[in-house]
């Protein structure tokens, strides 16, 4: 990013060419260039960028409330952005000089338009410019994430309920917005795929080396895919134990505790979408959600809570659902949860005292 703007600055953005062309590949180019600009607005100002980033966070939230009110209603529209807004994690990443802040905003943005593109009776040619411009801007930030955001739309327009999206339109927007894809970033899905393959296939070796890296934990390399996995929906666990080396774990505690207990209500929420049949009216949200989840529960990121940013107001949305329909009588399940959560929270904090040789 300050190569960036003092090459704009001079007039010779060479040494910003030689990165990113080092890198290979647009991804991870995305907030750089955002920094870039900003820092040219405020002379390399790293408070301006984090106010910056807060304003990024709160327009996010405006996203998703118009995104949940037109799926779900007002009620849990407005419960959604305030359980995104009050989100400590969210609070937390919003607060440091990182790409989360403006690379959940685009998702967000980009599943907003893309909804309202399906629900829409007529459709010009800006609507489908928009797509494609907030697909692009993904494709700049997280290759995994464009990834999923790519089969998102497919997963959507092939399942969505036809009153929703009728069966020539489905055509229509596949033909014209596939087309654009591949004739556009054909070159870059090809290095998405082979990025994902790749990096599932070193999620093993990272493991073994979290492992044995100094003051890391022995026994997480007995930890896969496999494992954590069905706990995809409620991880990252918190660290209640003061160890060498994790203080962001420290200081996040309470915000994973809280996410913890509102994926109760999500489960709760997917579990009665899928007995009304109503999960067929917003495919593009579940599919969004499910396929980002699969994808890191596939990596050895699983665990990392920065990488589950771009999920949790989509998580938030689906708790918020839940809340809205939850029943009385259901409340001892509630209960048990909480017993359940108490116990892994116990292993968790133990397991990880124990692979470090503390207790």
């Amino acid at each position: 990013a300050k190569w960036l703007s003092d090459g704009i600055r001079d007039g010779d953005i060479t040494p910003w060419l030689d990165w990113a062309t080092k890198e290979g590949g647009v991804s991870d180019l995305g907030y750089p260039n955002v920094v870039a600009m900003l820092n040219l607005l405020s002379w390399d100002s790293i408070l301006f960028t984090r106010i910056a980033n807060a304003f990024f966070a709160a327009w996010m939230i405006v996203l998703l409330y118009r995104l949940a009110k037109r799926n779900f209603g007002e009620e849990v529209g407005r419960l959604s952005a305030i359980l995104t807004f009050l989100m400590p994690s969210l609070i937390f990443w919003t607060a440091t000089t990182m790409k989360e802040a403006v690379m959940t905003m685009f998702t967000v943005w980009y599943l907003e338009r893309l909804d309202f593109v399906f629900r829409k009776p007529k459709l010009l040619l800006k609507d489908y410019a928009e797509i494609l411009l907030f697909a692009s801007f993904l494709a700049w930030f997280r290759s995994a994430l464009c990834a999923v955001a790519l089969l998102t739309f497919a997963v959507a327009l092939i399942i969505t309920d036809k009153k929703i999206i009728s069966t020539g339109r489905k055509i229509a927007i596949g033909i014209f917005i596939s087309g654009c894809m591949l004739l556009v970033f054909s070159d870059s899905i090809t290095t998405i795929v082979d990025e994902l393959l790749l990096n599932r296939q070193q999620a093993e070796g990272n493991l073994e080396f979290r492992a044995t890296r100094e003051g890391g934990n022995a026994l997480v390399k007995y930890l896969s895919a496999g494992a954590m996995a069905p706990l995809v929906f409620t991880i990252p666990f918190p660290t209640m134990v003061d160890l060498y080396g994790q203080p962001t774990q420290a200081m996040l505690n309470g915000g994973w505790f809280i996410k913890n207990i509102m994926s109760f209500f999500l489960l709760y929420a997917l579990l009665i979408l899928w007995r009304s049949g109503e999960w067929k009216q917003h495919v593009l949200v579940l599919a969004y959600m499910l396929g980002y989840m699969a994808a890191l529960a596939l990596s050895s990121y699983i665990h990392a809570g920065r990488f589950h940013y771009p999920v949790i107001p989509f998580d938030m949305m689906m708790a918020a659902y839940g809340m809205v329909h939850f029943k009385r009588r259901y409340f001892k399940y509630f209960n048990l949860f909480l017993v359940f959560e108490f116990v892994v929270i116990v292993f968790w904090n133990w397991f990880k005292l124990k692979g470090r040789g503390l207790v």
